[in-house]
């Protein structure tokens, strides 16, 4: 069985490299607002995160940096109550996981382990359609027991951050 997750494991690190490109030359979006205008996501000097990269060269990958962005936009707003907007500002971010490039023949997989635990550290508000502040908050949440999270992980090489970040906004954005 040891084996069996370890090879699942291995499997999924190289799946995560799969068909990933950086453009380290093209400078990142800092900030965008969803298509209803509803949620505006923002990283706050994303090449300086902790681990936000697909390969143990990068400083970050901007498509992942996307896909976080496009899904906190698409999720945040089934929690929001009508009329409600969320700014959030991503300060810092490590995903899941670690390059250990010690490891000679798997140097650019990421391993994924119980010590290498998902975070993020960001500020949010929540407003009215006004823009008065509702509640608002400054984080810094961690995942210690992603690896128990079991869901489509080869498929989705941002599934322990999502998962976390839609368990941050299903307890924190509903009106109270």
């Amino acid at each position: 069985m040891k084996a069996i997750i370890s090879s699942c494991i291995l499997l999924t690190g190289v799946l995560v490299l799969a068909g990933c490109e950086t453009t380290p030359e093209t400078p990142a979006p800092t900030s965008t607002t969803s298509a209803d205008g509803r949620v505006k996501v923002t990283f706050e000097n994303p090449a300086n995160f902790t681990d936000l990269k697909s390969s143990s060269m990068d400083d970050f990958d901007e498509g992942y940096m996307e896909e976080l962005r496009e899904y906190v936009e698409r999720t945040a707003v089934q929690w929001l109550a009508a009329g409600e907007n969320l700014e959030i500002t991503f300060t810092d971010f490590d995903m899941a996981g670690e390059y250990e490039p010690w490891r000679m023949q798997a140097s650019d997989v990421r391993m994924v382990k119980s010590i290498y635990i998902p975070r993020a550290k960001f500020h949010w508000a929540v407003k009215d359609a006004s823009g008065k502040t509702l509640r608002e908050g400054t984080e810094n949440i961690e995942d210690m027991s992603y690896r128990v999270n079991i869901g489509n992980i080869t498929q989705d090489e941002l599934f322990y951050e999502k998962e976390m970040l839609q368990n941050w906004m299903r307890l924190n954005l509903r009106a109270k």
